[in-house]
């Protein structure tokens, strides 16, 4: 094979996709999309255990309302919400719009910690 097929060869080789935050996941990932998030969770031990709480980020939004109409702060209303590493969870995080206090979002999330993160 000549030096042009082996470089073209390379650059055919997929490269694993970058982490992104769990706040540009929740305002820009389609629904259906499955991405690495690199905030996801924040690490707590107790006596001998850890556990792993998800985080609920502020996120900037828009909002319908007639008087919002436009992009606007959204803060989660969701209590806090565990993870066990190599156990999927299926959870709702809402989020209520902080300008009019009225529009809510919920996303719908399928996660998994890999222990190997962990």
């Amino acid at each position: 094979m000549s030096d042009a097929g082996e470089a073209q060869g390379a650059s055919l080789v997929a490269k694993e996709p970058e982490a992104i935050s769990f706040a540009e996941f929740l305002e820009e990932i389609a629904p259906t999309q499955q991405v690495k998030v690199s905030d996801l969770f924040t690490k707590s031990v107790r006596g001998t255990s850890a556990y792993y709480e998800l985080q609920r980020p502020e996120l900037q939004l828009h909002c319908s309302k007639d008087t919002c109409n436009g992009l606007r702060f959204f803060r989660s209303t969701t209590g806090d919400l565990y993870v066990k590493p190599n156990e999927p969870k299926l959870c709702y995080i809402t989020y209520r719009c902080s300008n009019c206090q009225s529009i809510q979002k919920t996303f719908s999330l399928h996660i998994w910690l890999c222990s190997a993160l962990t």
